[in-house]
């Protein structure tokens, strides 16, 4: 994005320098999908907004023995899971497993990590599964996330250059697809972050943007996070069926600390009319 820009205003202070390094150090050969099946069903997507004191509220309440420190993004990604989870049992009358998924960006973490400039995508996805009401308490799911992402981690990148690290992901793409066929009734939630990347800062011309956003999506039961425009805070995007987001946007514990659709241009958070 920096090089794009850069080129754009034919910027002098910053030298353009892709570094494309996927043909000849990544992929041998294409890839294995996970699944080209996304559904899409009747869903609606709302904005909601999680200002840097609400997420200190939540994490001081996530605290505990084995969670010191939990993330913004551990805690909103786990709260907007627990109550999304709430309005699906709202609608169908009972608590049923479900799975989130979450990508996480890889190429800092292998050896050696890949430059910041280079072109190209190279992530994989953790999952957690909350099999019954037992496993949707807050600190246990963001308990999850952690250790979620810790041994993905683990196996995957933990002294491991690209191709090994590319190697593994290959198979575990062909396990996931025999896992996630045989998990009929299983309800699987997806979120991604942008969260600390630094959007807010490109330059394409006409001054650096004064709100960054993403689009909203078609595809149902996903969760996209961003910076918001105050420091510390959160975004988030969430698309499921339009009967359980009527549940969900009104789920008192989710208020407690996130603001539905406020302006957008305000750091203080004013709700408007959806």
């Amino acid at each position: 994005m920096e090089d794009w820009a850069a080129t754009t205003i034919q910027s002098h202070d910053h030298p353009v320098s892709p570094v494309f390094i996927s043909s000849s150090i990544l992929w041998h050969n294409d890839p294995p999908v996970l699944s080209d099946k996304l559904e899409q069903g009747n869903c609606i997507t709302r904005r909601f907004v999680f200002s840097a004191s609400k997420l200190a509220n939540l994490k001081n309440m996530v605290k505990n023995s084995e969670l010191d420190n939990p993330s913004r993004v551990e805690c909103v990604s786990a709260l907007i899971y627990k109550c999304a989870m709430a309005a699906s049992s709202a609608i169908s009358g009972s608590s049923r497993p479900s799975i989130l998924i979450q990508p996480v960006n890889l190429r800092p973490r292998i050896v050696p990590p890949l430059p910041e400039n280079s072109v190209g995508n190279f992530s994989w996805f953790f999952s957690i599964m909350a099999r019954d009401e037992s496993d949707q308490k807050l600190d246990k799911l963001v308990s999850a996330l952690r250790n979620g992402i810790a041994q993905l981690f683990d196996k995957y990148t933990k002294n491991r250059t690209a191709n090994e690290c590319y190697s593994l992901i290959c198979e575990s793409i062909k396990e996931s697809r025999k896992a996630l066929s045989n998990r009929s009734g299983v309800h699987v939630y997806k979120c991604s972050s942008l969260c600390r990347y630094p959007f807010n800062k490109i330059n394409f011309g006409r001054g650096k943007p004064v709100w960054v956003g993403t689009s909203s999506s078609l595809i149902k039961d996903t969760f996209h996070l961003v910076d918001a425009l105050e420091e510390g805070g959160i975004e988030a995007l969430v698309t499921l069926e339009e009967k359980e987001m009527a549940i969900f946007e009104r789920d008192q514990e989710l208020l407690a600390f996130a603001y539905l659709n406020p302006r957008a241009l305000e750091n203080v958070c004013v709700p408007v009319d959806v």
